[in-house]
């Protein structure tokens, strides 16, 4: 339960960064969060 909700929150957090940064990068949040996850 506790590691679904923290998936869950890292993924809405690092998508709300995306939308904030506005600039393309996929060389940098999703290369490192599917390496992490």
């Amino acid at each position: 339960m506790i590691s679904i909700v923290l998936v869950l929150l890292f993924a809405v957090a690092v998508i709300a960064w995306g939308l904030i940064d506005g600039v393309p990068m996929p060389q940098r949040s999703p290369t490192r969060t599917a390496a992490r996850i």
